[in-house]
């Protein structure tokens, strides 16, 4: 038999019209189920993001699994405090800018070499003491780099 695949659908010819074999087709959907031989679904693992401090060095990285590495990551709604930014290996480094304490919620998206993506959307509040407080909202439009 000639099979063809679209999607989720399998389709074929049978080669002889006589036969009393029977074929089994196995499907992977990209779950990873027992017994499938594929990969597993992309997905962010990375489910909170560490608070920052106005002045403080900030550093963490996001985590992803699954799909086909290597993993290229980017904002699709671009809203990280002033003085932070989002690497395409999915580091967020930088120091928090004086201003407020803000709370912003970007939503990050990881696409692996296939060009298939995930997104999730996550919070990260910096806060500022004594001095680095200013009556400006810092927290604003973020650089990607």
């Amino acid at each position: 038999m000639l099979l063809s695949f679209n999607y989720k659908t399998a389709y074929g010819i049978p080669k002889t019209e006589a036969s009393d074999k029977q074929l089994v087709v196995r499907c992977n959907y990209g779950d990873g189920g027992a017994g499938s031989g594929g990969a597993t679904a992309l997905a962010i693992t990375t489910s909170s993001l560490p608070a920052g401090q106005v002045g403080a060095a900030y550093s963490t990285t996001l985590q992803a699994t699954g799909g086909t590495p290597p993993y290229a990551w980017t904002m699709s709604i671009c809203l990280l405090p002033n003085g932070l930014s989002l690497s395409s290996s999915g580091a967020i480094s930088g120091m928090p800018a004086a201003g407020n304490t803000c709370t912003k919620t970007p939503k990050f998206r990881v696409t692996d070499s296939t060009g298939a993506y995930v997104e999730s959307a996550l919070s990260i509040t910096t806060t500022c003491e004594g001095q680095q407080c200013a009556v400006l909202d810092t927290c604003t439009l973020c650089a990607t780099g």
